[in-house]
């Protein structure tokens, strides 16, 4: 929960909208000299540092002047030219990079712009928060939640003596950059580096990968892939997204395609008969997060993305799984007797995804299809975990690291409503995703109302990234907290987690979303893998996380000249934490405890990031910030949050929190 390391990124997706539109009013209106002067007026009104920084003055005075006025009709050549030109002026990226991805960005931008009933009068409530605009166009919305009387709760019990297990492993943000190369430079000013050039000072990047924002090269997710294989037996393993690198200023749709197919292709080669069972990832689509709705025809769609998808992974899904990804990336699978799956994908809850713009309202009907699929593994008796990819930034647990999974309330309650994540920000249903609840959408097992509808709505007034999908707080119990086993996710790259309360007091844990260290280094991370240790196949098994354990690649031992990698383990949470079991109730103390037990704490700490900390310690606000994530996947309630010590303002909560993106 810190600053970021590492230079700048590219430019985020609604920027770059703001810039297009406002290049785009430009030409319109003619003025003489602002192509050379726009970025310096930008700078002037208050957008230094991009739209997550953008001042209520600076944001009313671009929509008022563009209002409605944008037409596809102007000069697609100025409109970019112009675009490049604020890039460059508020430093954003290098000249290079600006052209770019504005040129990748633009059209796909402007059209979801013009299709959009989002008009300026509700966009600075949007981008700056309800202090700067009343928006309610797209408030709230309805669910449908079953008729039938939410069945009793049962307090989780550790299984009987000798009870089986089951090992899972968890693949997460593998970020294959096919240009990286050893020896060049670490520190470049680009958002991606170790892919060309000489280093000013210092050494080059490693052979096995570097301590910088760079990502990994192909041979050094084979040799994981290569001890992967040598170190089960596992019983499954889940994947949640994230295959290409970072360069997201110059990708293509044959890259990504490439990226998928090589990735899965050594994934099947080494874990052979595995049953694995992905999730899709906000780098996955070109431009990055850009994940039309269903209605969206032709050559925008994803059509081209989810069609190569479930090519790929045919042989871990079955046909019906299939189905529903070539719709809209997300699936059900029963995976395990007693055990269903659900991945969801993410991206439809990101406010990084423009094209929610079009529509934000549940866009492929994923979250009543997850209700759904709840409902009828509840009446059969099924448990459900639930996996996702990544929706765009978060500010959940780690306050970084964009974005979680998704939750189906903002409250805290049990884990997902049918990413977040969570990431992140769960028969058991078991829920898969690439970002964490806070950053994201919960979905099915955390809904909670008062009657057949749960009520929805959107506050992504400018606390953060992914909220679209998150629910409005209704004085009830979660619906499915009994059915929701398990929430899984990844797409932060750092190792945290974060805890649902019931709503009616706040003070009882009824869940909690894992999010899983990444594969990648980027940003200044060595690389990870997971290994969750659940309760196993038998009659009754409640399939809970009993245990996870975490492990990496040590780089400073690995890039030594002559030195074999190692893979080693870097913990194990019980053991390392004092956990007698590793239920919400037991993570719920552990937050109490790093309140008071420094050392305990700065060990999380160590963990979080992968054994490669920042230099800084956390402490003060920082520590404040994080163990508020921790505690809530609410990025707009302080509720939970109250008491921590030093105390801290939320807003000054929220803003560290949008400090730390790296995804």
């Amino acid at each position: 929960m810190r600053p970021s390391r590492g230079g700048p990124g590219a430019a985020p997706p609604l920027l770059l909208l703001l810039l297009l539109l406002l290049s785009a009013a430009a030409v319109r209106w003619g003025q003489p000299g602002l192509d050379d002067d726009l970025g310096e007026r930008l700078s002037a009104a208050g957008a230094h540092f991009g739209w997550r920084n953008l001042s209520c003055p600076a944001c009313k005075v671009i929509f008022t002047a563009i209002d409605a006025s944008i037409e596809l009709e102007a000069s697609a050549q100025r409109i970019q030219r112009l675009a490049v030109s604020v890039c460059a002026n508020l430093h954003l990226a290098r000249l290079e990079v600006c052209q770019e991805i504005i040129r990748l960005f633009e059209h796909d931008l402007l059209t979801a712009w013009l299709r959009s009933v989002l008009r300026p009068a509700e966009i600075c409530g949007l981008l700056v928060g309800s202090r700067c605009g009343h928006w309610d166009i797209y408030s709230d919305w309805n669910v449908t939640l079953p008729a039938t009387p939410k069945p009793p709760v049962r307090p989780p019990v550790p299984p009987p003596p000798g009870a089986p297990t089951a090992r899972v492993l968890f693949l997460t943000d593998l970020h294959w950059d096919r240009g990286y190369t050893p020896g060049s430079d670490p520190a470049c000013k680009d958002p991606l580096c170790c892919r060309g050039g000489r280093p000013a000072q210092g050494q080059g990047a490693g052979y096995w990968g570097s301590h910088s924002k760079c990502d990994l090269p192909l041979h050094t997710l084979e040799n994981l892939l290569q001890h992967l294989a040598a170190s089960g037996p596992f019983d499954l393993a889940y994947w949640t997204g994230d295959i290409p690198a970072h360069d997201v200023w110059e990708q293509t749709r044959e890259d990504q395609l490439q990226a998928l197919r090589t990735v899965t292709g050594l994934v099947q080669k080494y874990l052979g008969p595995l049953p694995v069972y992905p999730a899709v990832g906000n780098h996955e689509s070109v431009p990055v997060n850009a994940f039309p709705p269903p209605s969206v025809p032709g050559n925008q769609s994803s059509a081209w993305l989810y069609g190569a998808m479930a090519q790929a992974w045919q042989q871990w899904l079955p046909p019906t799984a299939l189905e529903t990804l070539r719709l809209g990336g997300f699936y059900t699978h029963r995976i395990l007797p007693g055990l269903r799956l659900v991945s969801l994908n993410m991206n439809f809850c990101s406010e990084a995804n423009f094209w929610l713009l079009v529509n934000s309202t549940d866009p492929a009907g994923q979250l009543q299809w997850l209700v759904q699929v709840l409902q009828r593994a509840e009446e059969s008796g099924e448990k459900v975990r639930g996996l996702a990819g990544a929706g765009g930034d978060s500010s959940s647990a780690s306050g970084g690291g964009s974005g979680r999974l998704l939750r189906a309330e903002p409250g805290g309650g049990s884990p997902w409503l049918p990413p977040a994540s969570a990431a992140l920000p769960g028969s058991r249903c078991t829920l898969l995703a690439t970002s964490p609840p806070r950053t994201a959408c919960a979905a099915g097992a955390g809904i909670t109302t008062t009657s057949s509808t749960a009520r929805l709505s959107f506050p992504w007034g400018g606390v953060g990234p992914l909220h679209v999908c998150q629910p409005l707080r209704v004085p009830s119990r979660r619906r499915f907290e009994g059915t929701v086993a398990g929430q899984f996710f990844g797409h932060t790259h750092v190792d945290e987690f974060e805890l649902f309360y019931d709503e009616e007091t706040l003070t009882r844990p009824l869940g909690i979303a894992f999010v899983a260290p990444s594969v990648t280094t980027y940003i200044n991370l060595n690389p990870g893998y997971r290994i969750y240790h659940l309760d196993g196949v038998y009659p009754g098994s409640s399939y809970l996380v009993l245990d996870h354990e975490t492990f990496i690649l040590n780089l400073t031992e690995a890039n030594v000249p002559g030195a074999v990698p190692h893979w080693k383990r870097l913990y194990g949470a019980r053991e390392a934490y004092g956990l007698a079991t590793a239920f919400p109730a037991d993570w719920d103390r552990l937050v109490r405890r790093f309140q008071s037990e420094e050392r305990l704490f700065h060990r999380f700490w160590f963990h979080m990031y992968k054994g490669n900390p920042p230099r800084e310690p956390c402490q003060d606000a920082c520590k404040t910030a994080l163990l508020c994530a921790l505690r809530t996947g609410r990025a707009g309630d302080p509720e939970l949050c109250r008491g921590l010590r030093p105390e801290l303002p939320f807003a000054e909560v929220q803003a560290w929190w949008r400090q730390r993106r790296f995804c």
